[in-house]
């Protein structure tokens, strides 16, 4: 995430309006103008004073029926959370947020994609840290996140990262068949590098289950993938892999 410094005239107009909601008891110009100000705080990577608010966004949240506006609050304190190394803490906030679909109509698309991005990076830390039930359950999310928004890249993603946490937990069978899912996935939207990731996840889980030449197969038209796009580091990765099937 590339930060970006904040416009100072436009986060103190947005304090000064906060001042003037809280003063007439605005509870929903309140909420709303928190919601502008953390945003303003996220983007330049600002995770103390964006978490602070996110918290008293949810404190107004917490007084109404559960929507939307729910998913960005977590969403937003699980992201700070994971980027200020309290991982456990941020898969625990996440793990709070309701099901995206549940709101998928009256979602607004930057709070669906905040939710998305928090989701993914928690469970890339989750993942890094050996947390892999935590991190399982966040990629569930992140599949969730990016069935809403239509992104099939991402999508892709999700599933092979659940694929590769399958393999690292011995269920290897849902290895295989979350890798599957991501490759018919992939050759579907057109996407040439989640189709080579995929065809590696699969080549990778039918070895797991003895399958060489099945292995072989996929691994080898995984390689000439990513030969094909260019990516030199992961067609190493994949041969590595095709040496130990041959």
């Amino acid at each position: 995430m590339t930060p970006e410094t904040p416009d100072e005239d436009e986060l103190q107009q947005a304090m000064e309006e906060l001042r003037q909601r809280r003063a007439v008891g605005d509870r929903d110009g309140e909420l709303e103008c928190l919601q502008v100000i953390a945003e303003l705080h996220f983007v330049g990577l600002r995770w103390g004073p964006a978490e602070k608010l996110a918290k008293q966004a949810l404190r107004i949240l917490e007084e109404r029926p559960v929507g939307a506006d729910l998913l960005w609050c977590i969403s937003c304190l699980a992201w700070c959370r994971a980027r200020t190394g309290r991982t456990r803490f941020a898969a625990e906030t996440l793990s709070h947020c309701p099901d995206p679909a549940t709101f998928a109509g009256e979602l607004e698309e930057g709070d669906a994609q905040t939710f998305l991005d928090a989701a993914s990076e928690v469970a890339d830390t989750c993942e890094e840290s050996g947390m892999w039930e935590q991190a399982a359950s966040c990629w569930q999310m992140a599949l969730s996140g990016a069935r809403v928004l239509g992104q099939p890249d991402r999508e892709v993603d999700a599933l092979l990262a659940l694929s590769r946490l399958g393999r690292v937990q011995g269920r290897d069978g849902d290895a295989l068949l979350l890798a599957r899912r991501s490759l018919q996935l992939a050759r579907a939207a057109g996407d040439l590098v989640g189709e080579a990731q995929a065809r590696y996840g699969v080549g990778y889980a039918w070895s797991l289950v003895g399958r060489w030449r099945a292995a072989r197969r996929a691994l080898e038209r995984g390689l000439k993938l990513y030969r094909g796009i260019g990516d030199a580091e992961a067609a190493a990765y994949c041969q590595c892999r095709l040496a130990f099937v041959a």
